[in-house]
Formats: structure tokens, C-alpha cells, sequence
């Protein structure tokens, strides 16, 4: 897990997923961006990122609220800023398998 320094720059969905190209992220806003009505173009600080899910994960409900009770930021946002893949569809509970039976 990457924490990351205190900083100031604010970015928008798009420039986060340029700076932080697929990993995990956690994107604290601010109490001026937190309720701009379209997420994408709100504008957060990442506040650490990871590759491995679980792991990003865990370190998350570990630390989160010591993140919260600091009171700097008034809403947090995890997304993963690469193109997450999907299961193929055989292995989905076996639908097309019993369809096919």
C-alpha cells in the first residue's frame, strides 16, 4: 500500500486515473467538493492507492477512520482506476453450462 504525503492538489476523476493508472485508489473531497452533483468532476486528494483488491482492502477498514477522524475531508470515494475485468460468463454459477446440458 502507497500512502500518500499530505498535499493540496486537488484533481478530478480524469486526472487521477492519468496520475494513478490502474490501481486501487481512496479519494478523500473536501467539504467544498463533496456534494458537486456529477462525482466524475468533483475534486479530491488521493489519499493511497494499491494494486492487489484484498489487500487495498484490508489496509482500508484498518485506517479509514483514522482518516475520518481527522475531519479534513467530508466524504471518501474507492474505485479502481483501470478497466476492472469482468468474470467470463462459464463461470458464473454454471448458467450456460446447465442451459446447455
Amino acid at each position: 500500500m502507497i500512502i500518500q504525503p499530505n498535499t493540496t492538489s486537488l484533481l478530478d476523476w480524469q486526472e487521477i486515473t492519468l496520475h494513478y493508472p490502474n490501481v486501487w485508489v481512496m479519494v478523500g473531497y473536501p467539504e467544498s467538493e463533496a456534494y458537486q452533483p456529477i462525482w466524475k468532476e468533483r475534486k479530491g486528494i488521493v489519499l493511497y492507492y494499491g494494486e492487489n483488491e484484498e489487500e487495498f482492502a484490508n489496509f482500508s477498514e484498518q485506517n479509514i477512520n483514522s482518516y475520518k477522524e481527522t475531519k479534513q475531508y467530508k466524504r471518501f470515494f474507492t474505485n479502481f482506476t483501470g478497466k476492472l475485468m469482468a468474470q467470463p460468463i462459464l463461470k458464473r454459477a454454471g448458467i450456460i453450462k446447465k442451459i446447455t446440458d
